[in-house]
């Protein structure tokens, strides 16, 4: 909302009146929705995506090689202590038969994801993502309703040593915590059948040869009995769209973004034109045509996809349904029943911050969290230890001024209860 306070952007308040009957609608049927976009000035600047379906609420999984699990004759893992030993037995047994020890029991493309998961499984980051699903450094404390600080937390530090861990032992791919390697392909590491689990949002990122051999693996339980769901993502994509004070045409301009705000206009974003890029389905709900699914000029499903409508690639101004969204198989369905059960109740997804906030976070933010990623990579691939490193480590914390910036999430989030 920086820029549009500093006039070169249009505020839509006004244009929705006139021109954005959808528009307002929209707004007026989600007011948490409006609520995220409304700058502190009490303007709207950038209108957003907004989702309806829960499946798309729902980030990160873990998945496991159940062909390799039943080899091994072991039941899927329910705690993070039998998660530990099944890779063990992975890295150990020679599940793919091979005779050679070429098994890779956890890979990810970011080192963040395992860490975004196991936090649940010690009660933490209970306020979900923020939107930053790589740096939930913050959440309430259950105890004292304080603002708390995730890094230097007990729980987190448990989790490093339970990382340490998988690393020592070679559990975990070697080169994920390297700085170099954070974005290796998964669909190019699963050419051959050496994974035995992975994070991510759907199983579609390994190769297709063996998405199959995957299933989902259930929150784990920590140690202390805790097992949340907390990659809870947001129902909006802000800024799908703005106008510029540059721009002569403000009122027709919002006419016509006001169309795709519609069923109709929503559907030419997702899914192109009736009767060319997809047909009405004799059972209800629509599907993709053979332009998409056996395109002419060999194109795959994403590329094809990607030809003609911004679901896969970019965020746009409409409203997403589950009846236009494709890649809603069955499997992702179910998926998403079971991870919920889990869920945390209340998100900071809409926490907002205002102008002379940001810039404060800006400028502590860049270092606290080089210092995170630094330290926890150091933790856990073994080069710093824990037992001895800890004090100075959360020392440094005070020097970076990590209390700041707790007292501005402490005014954010009193602002939400108003």
């Amino acid at each position: 909302g920086n820029y549009g306070g500093q006039g070169s952007l249009v505020a839509f308040d006004t244009l929705m009146d006139k021109y954005g009957p959808n528009t307002k609608a929209a707004l007026a049927k989600y007011p948490d929705i409006k609520k995220g976009i409304t700058t502190e000035d009490g303007k709207i600047y950038a209108l957003p995506q907004i989702y309806t379906y829960d499946e798309k609420l729902v980030g990160y999984k873990m998945y496991l090689n159940k062909k390799w699990l039943d080899k091994l004759g072991l039941q899927l893992p329910q705690t993070t202590d039998d998660y530990y030993k099944v890779l063990k037995a992975f890295k150990e047994k020679d599940p793919n038969g091979n005779g050679k020890a070429d098994e890779i029991p956890y890979t990810s493309d970011a080192s963040f994801k395992l860490f975004t998961l196991l936090k649940g499984s010690w009660g933490l980051a209970n306020r979900g993502p923020l939107n930053t699903p790589d740096v939930v450094n913050y959440d309430l404390d259950p105890k004292t309703s304080n603002v708390r600080f995730l890094p230097t937390d007990a729980g987190y530090k448990s989790i490093l040593e339970y990382c340490a861990k998988l690393f020592s032992e070679k559990l975990i791919d070697s080169d994920m915590f390297t700085i170099k390697a954070q974005s290796a392909d998964l669909a190019a590491k699963t050419t051959t059948d050496i994974i035995g689990s992975f994070i991510s949002t759907n199983k579609n990122d390994v190769n297709v040869k063996f998405t199959g051999d995957f299933v989902l693996v259930p929150p784990l339980k920590g140690p202390n009995g805790d097992q949340l769901y907390t990659d809870v993502r947001s129902m909006l994509d802000e800024g799908a769209f703005s106008i510029t004070s540059k721009n002569k045409y403000p009122n027709e301009t919002m006419k016509w973004v006001d169309y795709f705000y519609s069923v109709e206009g929503g559907r030419l974003l997702e899914m192109g034109v009736e009767g060319k890029t997809y047909n009405k389905k004799a059972s209800g709900g629509f599907e993709y045509s053979e332009f998409i699914t056996k395109n002419p000029n060999g194109l795959s499903f994403n590329n094809a996809v990607g030809l003609i409508s911004t679901a896969i690639t970019a965020v746009s101004p409409h409203i997403a349904t589950k009846e236009d969204n494709q890649f809603l198989t069955p499997e992702v369905i179910k998926e998403t029943e079971e991870v919920k059960k889990y869920a945390i109740k209340e998100n900071w997804n809409s926490l907002r911050f205002t102008n002379k906030e940001q810039e404060k976070l800006k400028e502590l933010d860049t270092e606290i969290n080089k210092y995170i990623n630094e330290m926890r990579a150091k933790f856990v691939s073994g080069s710093e230890s824990i037992d001895t490193g800890w004090t100075k480590y959360t020392e440094t914390f005070k020097k970076l001024k990590v209390d700041e910036v707790l007292a501005i999430y402490k005014a954010a989030t009193e602002r939400l209860k108003k």
